[in-house]
């Protein structure tokens, strides 16, 4: 199996000499469920997934003990827990020893154990992932120059082969797509099951 992921480049002023920073997303496929998750870990030991939720309870409520009194938890091959805290912009403690409800956890900090990373990465196998989730964006003349090299020949693509081409998220393809037939740059043929797209002649010319 592949792990799915896009380049985007990051946004630089306008005044900067430098090149675009590149990041890379990762393309999340499905959520585990708590049931799934539970199951997998009873057949990889003795536990039953009864065993396995009572587990999981107990180490989040040990994890919460801990925590709350602004202790750090590490677990050995998986990484260290902690807090991270804020307050209103306009706090002032007052040199007060006093608790203070106005500063609250923000979240739950996780450096993951340097042996997971590797793990982990020994086992990923990453692949572009063609059909971007976000749209890039194209002048009506650099789709047409596209679209005409992807067509050229005869040839016929169905939508989601367009929206890789045009590196298109599908819901604009299809507005997109749709606009250019009705203005005759593009023909729609096939079933109401599957729609395949050809140049015209307005689109090669």
């Amino acid at each position: 199996m592949h792990t799915f992921y896009e380049v985007y480049k990051s946004p630089r002023p306008k005044e900067s000499k430098e090149d675009a920073k590149s990041y890379v997303r990762v393309i999340n496929k499905r959520i585990v469920s708590e049931k799934t998750f539970n199951e997998e870990i009873s057949r990889a030991s003795s536990l039953t997934p009864g065993d396995v939720l009572g587990a999981l309870s107990a180490l989040c409520d040990t994890l919460v003990d801990h925590l709350s009194e602004g202790e750090k938890v590490k677990l050995t091959g998986i990484g260290t827990f902690s807090l991270a805290a804020e307050c209103p912009n306009d706090f002032n403690d007052e040199g007060t020893y006093y608790p203070s409800r106005q500063i609250k956890v923000r979240s739950i900090k996780f450096r993951p154990d340097r042996d997971l990373v590797t793990k982990i990465n020994g086992k990923t196998d990453f692949q572009h992932y063609r059909y971007s989730l976000r749209s890039a964006s194209h002048t009506k003349d650099e789709e047409l120059q596209i679209l005409k090299k992807t067509l050229v020949g005869g040839r016929s693509r169905t939508l989601k082969e367009l929206a890789g081409e045009l590196e298109y998220h599908p819901v604009k393809a299809n507005y997109r797509v749709k606009q250019l037939v009705d203005e005759g740059y593009l023909l729609c043929t096939g079933s109401k099951n599957i729609y395949y797209y050809e140049a015209t002649d307005k689109l090669l010319k």
